[in-house]
């Protein structure tokens, strides 16, 4: 609980104000048929890396060929040369086969024979953060189970991808990743397209030979519980099944994507992971992130048994300190309950009242300060003659207060604050006052009228 008490005079003081990709409407140079596509990728238009040549899309995993990247409605399942066999029973004429390169976020060429994961290690999909885990030796993972909330949208619009998602691998020399996922993302395609500025769901798996399989996408709302299964069509025991289930359900509205049958291809799943931010991109400032700062994946993991793992040894893969820009990112890895820390946001304002007192007005803030350790408040005063103030805080207990300015309660402990702010305006200062918290980039504000 944090109380402060003082006399307007005194206080005077200034206040310095303070995924998947960017996709942008284009269409196809070259005459690459989309007819395979109920709605197909976004295709990488003219601010695509000037590496990346025409006819590519978008993908949690880089740039794909078209031809490369398959969907998968509802009802149809992988065959095991890599055929689609659809709902309606049709059976594709021919095995895909990838015979072009794939290209990072920032247009580096990777070829089809490169590993997806490589000594433990994702290479160029452009993640930021991740908690994960590795089986003990000579096991591997059957199942992964995973809800999350869809968090609110992002309060600025910079043609930002972004994916939210657990998933499996292979260590150290996976092939592919199976990801039931959740993204937000913007295209603009006159034939439509995998994304926009708002939330869905798809489920994917890439591989290099074949290329990149997904399910069908389906839109979600900030809010809606989302779960992600990833399972295997084999009965419990044995390190390689060779097909597997990647689910991604709505559970508000029973919207699902389903990969079904997707292949493992020798690969053992030994490495899982229990919560991925990736924002490969068009992120240029804190707020393309979502704008309550966290998300929280709910985990179950079970192994090659599929029995449950009652701790799987969760650990945090920080962001690196060279990204740009740097949004409060961190992690907190726990047995079945992975956090994914980004720009924190605001905090939050539960009421503001002004009450009179016999020596003038009592201004009374309550609120909640959250975010990641790490986190820093501040508080602004600011009335209708333009004079404002940053409320040097008394406490911030269980956070620390800094003792010199800009006086921040500062977060050091992981958890959230109840905070408490009581000011004092002299009678003959009767005005309109506003409340600024602010945390992360994003303000919060609140007005209230002294009369």
């Amino acid at each position: 609980m944090i109380e402060h008490r003082r006399v307007f005079s005194d206080i005077l003081r200034s206040l310095a104000a303070s995924i998947l990709v960017l996709m942008c409407a284009s269409t196809l140079g070259g005459q690459v048929s989309t007819s395979g596509f109920a709605s197909p990728p976004a295709i990488a238009g003219p601010s695509r890396p000037s590496a990346v040549p025409e006819g590519y899309v978008i993908t949690p995993f880089g740039y794909y060929h078209l031809s490369c990247v398959h969907q998968v409605d509802e009802g149809g399942t992988i065959l095991a040369d890599g055929r689609v066999q659809h709902a309606d029973g049709r059976v594709d004429a021919s095995a895909p086969i990838c015979s072009y390169p794939r290209y990072s976020p920032n247009g580096s060429v990777i070829s089809q024979s490169q590993p997806m994961v490589e000594n433990c290690t994702v290479d160029g999909a452009g993640w930021i953060e991740s908690i994960g885990a590795s089986a003990s030796a000579n096991t591997s993972y059957g199942k992964l189970s995973a809800t999350w909330t869809v968090p609110p949208s992002p309060s600025s619009d910079d043609g930002q991808l972004l994916y939210l998602f657990p998933g499996f691998a292979d260590c150290p020399n996976g092939a592919s990743i199976l990801q039931p996922v959740l993204q937000w993302g913007y295209a603009e395609l006159p034939t439509g397209g995998i994304g926009g500025n708002y939330w869905q769901i798809v489920s994917w798996n890439a591989y290099g030979e074949t290329g990149v399989y997904h399910g069908p996408p389906v839109r979600v709302s900030p809010g809606d519980t989302i779960l992600g299964t990833i399972s295997s069509t084999c009965k419990p025991g044995g390190n390689s099944c060779p097909t597997w289930n990647v689910v991604t359900v709505d559970k508000n509205t029973g919207g699902k994507s389903t990969l079904a049958g997707t292949l493992s291809n020798g690969q053992v799943w030994n490495l899982a992971f229990g919560g991925v931010l990736e924002a490969p991109y068009g992120v240029t400032q804190c707020s393309d992130y979502p704008a309550n700062g966290n998300v929280v994946f709910n985990v179950h993991l079970y192994d090659e048994n599929l029995k449950p793992i009652s701790n799987p040894g969760w650990t945090a893969n920080p962001a690196d300190p060279g990204i740009t820009p740097q949004c409060g990112f961190d992690l907190n890895p726990s047995a079945t309950k992975e956090t994914l820390f980004y720009d924190y946001g605001p905090g939050t304002i539960e009421s503001l009242t002004c009450t009179s007192e016999p020596y003038g007005f009592l201004v009374t803030v309550k609120g909640t300060l959250q975010g990641p350790k790490g986190a820093a408040y501040t508080m602004t005063w600011a009335d209708v003659n333009g004079n404002d103030w940053t409320d040097p805080f008394q406490s911030c207990s269980p956070w620390t207060l800094s003792n010199s300015w800009p006086f921040a309660c500062t977060n050091k402990t992981g958890k959230s604050s109840k905070a408490k702010y009581v000011y004092e305006i002299p009678e003959f200062q009767s005005t309109n006052v506003t409340v600024t918290l602010k945390g992360g980039s994003n303000p919060v504000t609140a007005s209230v009228s002294c009369p």
